[in-house]
């Protein structure tokens, strides 16, 4: 696990994938402008870490725009990675019935039992800060394109919680500040949260989360069954157990190493905001101190998106293949 977007910046900068930009670059459109340029160059160009935003956060955009920065977020090819995910899903539901394979089904067990996710022992990175009275406004949110109705936090990684199964979920949504306490989840009708919404009875805990290890956007990104835990996905792909913490505000787990984190809710009787997106009430919001803000390429085709996609693809479509009936 990267220790937060900071560790991870570090890597890439060792590699000859980042370039900082120390000069001011405004958050409105001067950013969003500067990345996509970045990212049409040969390869996807560079990750680019914004320095000076006119707010206490800098930048880091075009972070999964080339196929090496894919690479080292998931730690293997996705081809690899997919298909080790194959050989340990083969394992569990091959109906084998010698006494190696039952021995071999023993040892994925005791390896998953060790990638589940455990409590964070003593303070945790993403709680060095805490607001509890909540300024939005203090955040580096993007406005990308000139018509775009206000600015948006493009690469957070929603986290909710099944209000009847208890089950953990993660998505990737954009996020519309609308005041300091108020913001618009832009989440597709079909969506889990959307379901889960539907299922609870009077408010859903939400937690927003920007940065951290980089695995977890990633993962965000994916359309993963319900039955699969992200936490877990994560330590498979880590080779280690995603470290949790309790929200201050919401009953909800999030990773420890998070740059910065957005607790809240969402109240099911309120009206939608036109009549599509429901309103986020913020509780709180609490960050390291050195936390680093993401943001995604902007426009749906460009070549970060196309590439998570891609990653989605190439890890998962053999496994679907495999076990289709």
């Amino acid at each position: 696990m990267y220790k937060g977007l900071k560790e991870y910046v570090k890597f890439l900068e060792e590699k000859g994938e980042l370039r900082r930009i120390g000069d001011f670059v405004d958050p409105v459109l001067e950013i969003a402008c500067a990345s996509a340029l970045e990212a049409k160059k040969p390869g996807g160009g560079k990750a680019l870490l914004f320095e000076n935003t006119g707010t206490a956060f800098p930048v880091l955009t075009n972070l999964m725009g080339s196929e090496a920065r894919i690479r080292y977020t998931l730690g293997a090819e996705p081809q690899e990675a997919g298909t080790r995910l194959l050989e340990l899903s083969d394992i569990l539901l091959g109906g084998s019935r010698t006494w190696h394979d039952k021995w071999k089904m023993l040892q994925a067990a005791g390896r998953i039992a060790y990638w589940k996710p455990r409590l964070h022992k003593g303070h945790a990175p993403c709680q060095d800060v805490v607001q509890y009275a909540a300024q939005l406004s203090q955040l580096p949110a993007l406005k990308e394109w000139p018509q775009d109705p206000g600015r948006f936090l493009s690469f957070a990684h929603i986290h909710t919680c099944n209000p009847l199964t208890g089950s953990h979920r993660t998505d990737l949504f954009e996020i519309q500040p609308v005041d300091d306490t108020n913001a618009i989840l832009h989440c597709p009708a079909d969506s889990s949260l959307e379901q889960f919404l539907a299922d609870c009875t009077h408010r859903l805990p939400v937690a927003v989360c920007l940065g951290g290890d980089p695995v977890h956007s990633w993962i965000a990104s994916t359309p993963l069954p319900e039955a699969i835990d992200p936490f877990l996905l994560a330590g498979f792909l880590r080779g280690k157990p995603v470290e949790t913490v309790k929200c201050f505000t919401q009953e909800l787990m999030i990773p420890a190493e998070c740059d910065l984190v957005i607790e809240g809710y969402i109240q099911k009787s309120e009206e939608k905001i036109d009549g599509l997106y429901p309103k986020f009430h913020v509780s709180c919001i609490s960050h390291r101190f050195d936390a680093i803000c993401p943001a995604r390429v902007p426009g749906a085709s460009s070549l970060e998106s196309t590439l998570m996609q891609q990653a989605s693809e190439s890890m998962f479509l053999p496994l679907s293949r495999h076990f289709k009936p």
